[in-house]
């Protein structure tokens, strides 16, 4: 945008042509990488260096492979990954489920030895158990405060 079209009113036409030949040398850039990373070490280095911080410039970064093998390669790479992540999702899950189910058994057992209930009254019992029995503690505890 030259200064003319800025608004600047008056000016002679040397005036003019200095200012046309600034913008002129001002939009050509002899190394543009070369630039962006003297301005990157400038001014966004220091402020991550603070934080403890280090992000690469995008073209520093590695670039992918161009071959049509790498990518496939890659790709292959991902999704045994990806698989490899899913298969460990459904272990934990797997064993998750085994716990539960091996508390619920033992809850429902020690609960079915004294009431002779199903499993979904055994719940409620054991619920109203401990809840007794809570009650009980702090009685305990209030009868020695007192004393």
């Amino acid at each position: 945008m030259s200064f003319r079209q800025r608004g600047i009113q008056g000016q002679s036409d040397a005036w003019a042509r200095l200012y046309d030949k600034r913008e002129k040398e001002a939009v050509q850039v002899s190394d543009p990488k070369d630039t962006l990373r003297k301005m990157y070490e400038k001014l966004v280095t220091p402020q991550l260096a603070k934080r403890g911080a280090h992000v690469p410039l995008p073209f520093e970064e590695a670039a992918p492979k161009e071959d049509g093998n790498g990518t496939e390669h890659d790709k292959k790479a991902k999704k045994q990954k990806k698989l490899k992540k899913d298969k460990k999702k459904a272990k934990e899950k797997k064993k998750k489920k085994k716990k539960k189910k091996t508390k619920a058994v033992v809850i429902s057992s020690s609960s079915s030895e004294g009431s002779g209930s199903s499993t979904s009254s055994s719940s409620s019992s054991t619920a109203s158990e401990s809840r007794a029995k809570k009650k009980k503690k702090r009685k305990q505890t209030m009868k020695l405060w007192r004393r």
